[in-house]
């Protein structure tokens, strides 16, 4: 039996401990359930500290991640045509359900959040961009599990807040700062897998990618390394979506 989290009688300082400790053990289903109770107890007196923040995204991201993973096996066997998929597809859409609940069920707990503090605040610009991003990807999140008038709400909303944080960390970041690059990178995948505009996301993709490697020699080590990450994913990105419109052209 599950033992539910019980923080209570637990300092600040603890409960954030607690939470690396949940990290470290790949527990990221509780890395979310202690940063959430945590929110709820800071957001009156500052909200999350830089630290608390990073953690309460780490969590979720991966508790959602490996949901996603696994609603993406079980499509793929659906749509394999395979015996063994075809002989217990009524199994593999009921449980193929589930996951798809439990990813909503999550991306509403962290929309909660962001939404709480995109209201209480607007002076920190790095934390406004971070928790935009994370609002455009949720709801880019829901979209894939979501149909009908559901979905196009999901994209509608995902469009509007990646355009937002794209603008704004397009003005006041430096082109190789890795929240940066990370907005840029999934509102390209975005544009290309949800809006199925593959310009659009090549180009502002290229441009991210250009802007960046101009100026990569300049920047620190740690920043370098995180940038780097990010390109490299970038460029691959824009090797197979060329290759993919290239294939496309009779």
């Amino acid at each position: 039996m599950v033992t539910p989290l019980d923080l209570q009688k637990f300092p600040r300082s603890q409960i954030l401990t607690i939470a690396k400790i949940a990290e470290m053990s790949e527990r990221f289903d509780d890395v979310a359930k202690v940063t959430k109770q945590l929110w709820t107890r800071v957001k009156d007196d500052g909200g999350f500290l830089p630290e608390e923040r990073d953690l309460f995204i780490v969590g979720y991201k991966n508790a959602i991640g490996r949901r996603r993973a696994s609603a993406k096996k079980i499509k793929t066997l659906l749509m394999s045509g395979q015996r063994s998929a075809t002989d217990r597809e009524d199994l593999l859409e009921f449980y193929l359900n589930i996951i798809q609940r439990e990813i909503i069920a999550l991306c509403n707990e962290v929309l909660a959040v962001v939404d709480e503090y995109l209201h209480a605040t607007e002076d920190d610009l790095l934390s406004r961009a971070i928790f935009l991003k994370t609002k455009a990807d949720y709801y880019r999140y829901m979209a894939e599990v979501k149909r009908g008038t559901d979905n196009q709400h999901c994209v509608d909303i995902a469009t509007a807040t990646y355009e937002e944080v794209h603008q704004l960390v397009s003005t006041h970041l430096c082109p190789t700062d890795p929240v940066f690059l990370g907005i840029a990178l999934n509102y390209s995948v975005f544009l290309h897998e949800h809006l199925k505009n593959p310009t659009e996301a090549i180009r502002i993709a290229q441009k991210t990618f250009d802007d960046a490697v101009a100026e990569l020699d300049a920047v620190s080590e740690s920043q370098h390394r995180d940038a780097a990450f990010i390109l490299k994913i970038m460029r691959e990105n824009l090797e197979f979506w060329r290759a993919k419109s290239t294939r496309k052209i009779p």
